[in-house]
C-alpha cells in the first residue's frame, strides 16, 4: 500500500508526505496516491502549511513584518538583507517574499558551486 497510516489527521499525514516524497526514489504508486491525498481541501492546507513551514524554518533570507511593512531578514547576520544596493526594509510582504526566495536561490547556487 503506498500511503502510510501515521495518523488520520491531515497535519501528521502532510509532514509524512513531504518526508516520503523528499526521498531520492519516489514511486508513481506514491505519486497517485500523494495527488489523490492532496485533492481534498483540508489535507492541501496542511500540505501547504507545512511546506511553508519547513521553506520558512531551512531559509537563510525569510520576509519578517516591520513597522513600515515588511523586512527580508538574513539570518546569517540577523540583519535586514541587502538586494539591489539597499538594505530591504519597509517594503510590501509580496515584494519581501519575492526577495526572499531570489536571495535564498542565489545562496543555495553559491553553496553548490563552493562544494
Amino acid at each position: 500500500m503506498p500511503f502510510m497510516t501515521v495518523s488520520r489527521e491531515p497535519a501528521a499525514q502532510a509532514v509524512a508526505w513531504i518526508d516520503k516524497l523528499s526521498r531520492p526514489v519516489v514511486s508513481n504508486e506514491d505519486l497517485h496516491a500523494f495527488f489523490a491525498w492532496r485533492r481534498d481541501p483540508e489535507n492541501l492546507a496542511a500540505y501547504e502549511a507545512e511546506s511553508r513551514a519547513r521553506k520558512r524554518r531551512d531559509s537563510r533570507f525569510v520576509a519578517e513584518p516591520d513597522p513600515f511593512g515588511f523586512t527580508v531578514l538574513d539570518r546569517a547576520s540577523d540583519e535586514a538583507a541587502e538586494f539591489a544596493g539597499r538594505a530591504q526594509t519597509g517594503i510590501p510582504e509580496a515584494d519581501a517574499e519575492d526577495i526572499a526566495e531570489i536571495l535564498n536561490r542565489r545562496d543555495l547556487h553559491r553553496r553548490a558551486r563552493a562544494h
